[in-house]
């Protein structure tokens, strides 16, 4: 029960979500309480990390990825690299474990719900542009000039189509948020027992961009 979304582009990258979720305790199959947040962010805002499919890998994967946000606080510029380096890894390593509670727990029909697919977006301090990368079967997947959708499959092919349609009339982060937003909302009345619950997005810009748009901001505001 997973939808995650990602727009990136040379100067911004969005990401949105929905917030629905299972988890397996005591031998059985059953929703997360609250909202659950499919992506989080580190570096003051500046990088988005998140992941489909297993409630215990996402919950392993914030731990790895503040504990290691904690660790480059005096680098900031290497995190990004470092998290790149490490998430493939990180869940290679558990996957044996997790795999075996999917096995035990979930059917045929549900197995592809507990995949993990790792997304990390945001802007590289060290190559200093807006990057992102997904993992899907552990093989890195580049985000560039592109929209990008993973969890239930359907959902994310409807999602990506709808996102897609809109994106020619919006130019802002703000605006393409809400595309986003306005979308995954669309997708969820489809496919309400896998989507669903309050829709969270993130954006993040390169700093010389988020300068301009602020200069911009400005400039229109003198001029109304």
């Amino acid at each position: 029960m997973s939808l995650l979304t990602c727009a990136c582009f040379e100067n911004y990258v969005v990401v949105a979500a929905d917030s629905k979720a299972i988890k397996i305790e005591d031998g059985c199959v059953i929703p997360v309480q609250g909202d659950h947040c499919k992506f989080w962010t580190l570096a003051d805002g500046m990088i988005a990390l998140g992941s489909t499919g297993s409630f215990l890998m996402s919950h392993m994967l914030y731990r790895l990825s503040h504990e290691m946000a904690e660790r480059y606080r005096d680098n900031p510029g290497g995190l990004f690299a470092a998290l790149e380096y490490a998430i493939p890894e990180f869940v290679q390593i558990l996957n044996p474990v997790v795999d075996k509670f999917i096995d035990e727990f979930l059917d045929d029909t549900h197995r592809d719900l507990g995949k993990t697919i790792p997304l990390l977006c945001g802007y590289d301090r060290s190559q200093q542009r807006i990057r992102g990368v997904y993992w899907k079967d552990l093989k890195p997947e580049y985000c560039i000039d592109s929209i990008v959708a993973i969890g239930y499959p359907e959902a994310a092919e409807v999602v990506s189509e709808l996102i897609s349609e809109e994106l020619g009339e919006v130019f802002t982060p703000g605006s393409v948020a809400k595309t986003m937003k306005d979308s995954i909302n669309v997708t969820a009345q489809k496919f309400p027992d896998h989507i669903g619950g309050p829709i969270r997005s993130h954006s993040i810009m390169s700093p010389r961009f988020k300068e301009m748009l602020k200069q911009f901001n400005e400039v229109s505001i003198l001029e109304v």
